[in-house]
């Protein structure tokens, strides 16, 4: 099981494009220790790369958004899952690497791909493999990752963004339990958060508290469903 996932973003000059964009355009890597899921044959300049020029902002914005979805549900074949885990979706014009992410509850699943050779695509990314992570490693990656591209912004006198609103919002969450528990549901459901239909989350917050729910992530069960139980 890989521990060590990182997301390292250089910073480069984008003379175009949104505030956010010209903050945070950037050599981006995603790396598994020593192993890079971005590695990728540029032909433009005949070499291969660990970090390929991307928005940091786009990618920060879409991890955010998907926070809950990517921390908690699995792989299912509902036609728009792929928007909330595969970062082939995020666009905006750049070429991104083809990885999927998901949640078998416990851990995290990294699936990386390579791209198809085109012929008016110089780049291709080359990694192949199935990455298992821990939850405790991807989230710290996560928030790491985008505490630096919300200071990038800063340093750049970008005012607040919707990247600033979107991860306030999920940290809020995060530190209030049962506002976590809703959205933890929320996502198993397959929903963004607001979006599923209230009776059953309703039913399954409270078949959680009757039954108890499986501790994760080393954490203690809720003591409500203990007492409950």
């Amino acid at each position: 099981m890989a521990d060590k996932l990182a997301i390292e973003a250089d910073w480069e000059t984008l003379d175009s494009g949104s505030p956010e964009e010209r903050a945070c355009f950037a050599a981006l890597g995603i790396r598994l220790g020593d192993i890079w899921l971005t590695e990728a044959e540029d032909r433009f300049v005949n070499r291969i790369r660990n970090k390929v020029h991307l928005s940091a902002y786009r990618l920060a914005e879409w991890l955010a958004w998907n926070w809950w979805r990517l921390r908690w549900e699995p792989e299912t074949g509902a036609q728009d899952w792929p928007l909330a885990h595969r970062m082939t979706t995020i666009g905006g014009g750049y070429v991104w690497p083809n990885i999927t992410i998901y949640s078998d509850i416990d851990r995290i699943v990294m699936v990386t791909t390579p791209t198809e050779r085109r012929t008016q695509e110089p780049l291709r990314y080359l990694a192949d493999r199935i990455s298992i992570v821990r939850t405790a490693a991807f989230e710290d990656a996560v928030e790491r990752f985008i505490e630096q591209v919300r200071g990038q912004l800063r340093a750049e006198r970008v005012a607040t963004t919707t990247l600033d609103r979107v991860w306030d919002d999920v940290r809020a969450e995060r530190q209030d339990p049962a506002s976590a528990r809703r959205r933890k549901f929320e996502a198993l459901l397959g929903a963004d958060p607001d979006e599923a239909r209230e009776d059953m989350v309703s039913c399954l917050l409270r078949d959680a508290s009757a039954l108890g729910e499986i501790p994760r992530d080393g954490q203690e069960a809720d003591p409500e469903a203990q007492a409950a139980a």
